[in-house]
């Protein structure tokens, strides 16, 4: 494709191809290629392997058979993109004059999962070293993928689908501004970008779609009866194409949310598709989980080396009370050999044991609680009638004298 597209294509005023000083038409190596590397693939089986939805199928059939099954400037190709969806791409061929000459410039269009929700993009095909007019270089076409700026020329407009009237945007401002010229510079950006840049488009990776070549009817069916049976032959295995103005039921409210809702599921998906590829989810999800692994081992490990210290205080704890019970049985077995050995009486031990400060105040508190002890049992006497009113008042004097002389003697020994 490179050789093909070095010298670009040129046309003389009257549309034919000119030769090279060597006498061969300039582009004729290329389509040589394309016709030899490109597959054919029919127009049906083509509908019947996009990966469009559903409901925007008889759209894009539509709009591929309105404006290409006539159209020689440009070609209609199934291609699979990176994210392994088979989308349509149009390759036009722009005939652009510079300097009195005619070259060929070839654009790519790619119609995205939800054309026309989404708007296609555009780009000029890279076929050869090639650098981008500085004029364009402001926003209008991107110096890095040669990606076309649809906002500085005509935006595109999902209800008429203005595809026609952007190309043909293109076509006037080339003309004035010729966007592109030769460059062997190999350190350029652009003349290194991946195989996977959009702008670069393998044709032998792709079908070429036979587009079938319909003419238009104004009666108010849209097409003849040789149409519908020429529409017939595109049917393949697992795909029944429809009639363009079939309907399958009345548009009603429930139809329209209906419709809503399989275009807001397939936005979504979309966007999650887009989303997931540019911020590598799985790969920042399977990062994630790693890096929770490696904590949680090491959390792990930490608890570990505490649950080992707490264990090691806890042995150190034991083996301390360890001791301190030896030695309280030791201390025990002592003393219970000591008893042992020794053949003294129990009072005796008692005497060892109890030792008393003041043995009289010992003797007179004992003779206290005995006459107190008397006295109650006097007064029991006293209430059964055993012991007569004089006796008890008379003994309960005298015993009550001697208590009060023995705990004021009492109080004497405790001042010394």
């Amino acid at each position: 494709m490179d050789k093909g597209f070095q010298d670009f294509a040129i046309y003389d005023r009257n549309g034919n191809e000119q030769k090279n000083i060597y006498g061969k038409v300039m582009n004729s190596t290329m389509n040589k290629q394309e016709n030899n590397s490109t597959s054919t693939l029919e127009f049906g089986v083509a509908l019947a392997m996009a990966s469009y939805p559903q409901y925007i199928l008889d759209f894009i059939k539509k709009f591929l058979l309105d404006n290409y099954s006539n159209n020689d400037l440009a070609n209609v190709y199934m291609f699979e993109n990176i994210n392994r969806e088979n989308i349509f791409v149009i390759e036009y061929t722009l005939v652009i004059e510079f300097n009195r000459k005619n070259y060929r410039i070839l654009v790519l269009v790619y119609l995205p999962i939800l054309f026309p929700n989404y708007p296609p993009e555009l780009y000029i095909e890279k076929t050869s070293n090639i650098q981008l007019n500085k004029y364009y270089t402001d926003g209008k076409i991107s110096p890095e993928d040669l990606k076309i700026n649809l906002d500085y020329f005509i935006k595109f407009d999902p209800n008429t689908n203005n595809i026609s009237e952007i190309i043909d945007n293109l076509v006037i401002n080339f003309t004035q501004n010729f966007p592109i010229y030769k460059d062997n510079n190999s350190n350029s950006a652009l003349n290194n970008l991946s195989e996977n840049a959009k702008c670069f488009f393998d044709k032998s990776k792709a079908y070429l779609v036979q587009i079938p070549k319909i003419h238009k009817s104004y009666s108010t069916n849209f097409q003849n009866a040789n149409n519908s049976q020429n529409l017939d032959k595109f049917s393949s295995v697992n795909f029944k194409t429809q009639s363009i103005v079939e309907v399958k039921e009345p548009f009603n409210d429930n139809t329209f949310l209906q419709y809503i809702r399989k275009q807001t599921k397939d936005i979504i998906g979309y966007n999650y598709l887009e989303y997931k590829d540019k911020f590598n989810i799985k790969g920042n999800l399977d990062n994630l989980r790693n890096l929770d692994k490696n904590i949680k081992k090491k959390e792990n490990d930490a608890n570990i080396y505490k649950k080992n210290a707490q264990l090691k205080s806890q042995v150190e704890a034991l083996k301390n009370i360890k001791i301190k019970l030896i030695e309280i049985e030791k201390s025990v077995e002592r003393e219970y050999n000591d008893c042992q050995n020794n053949k003294k009486s129990f009072f005796d031990k008692c005497d060892e044991i109890i030792s008393i400060p003041n043995p009289k105040d010992l003797e007179y508190l004992a003779k206290i609680k005995v006459m107190e002890d008397y006295l109650v049992y006097l007064k029991k006497g006293f209430e059964k009638k055993i012991v007569s009113l004089d006796d008890m008042v008379n003994i309960t004097r005298s015993y009550s004298r001697q208590i009060f002389n023995m705990n004021y003697i009492r109080s004497k020994f405790k001042k010394i």
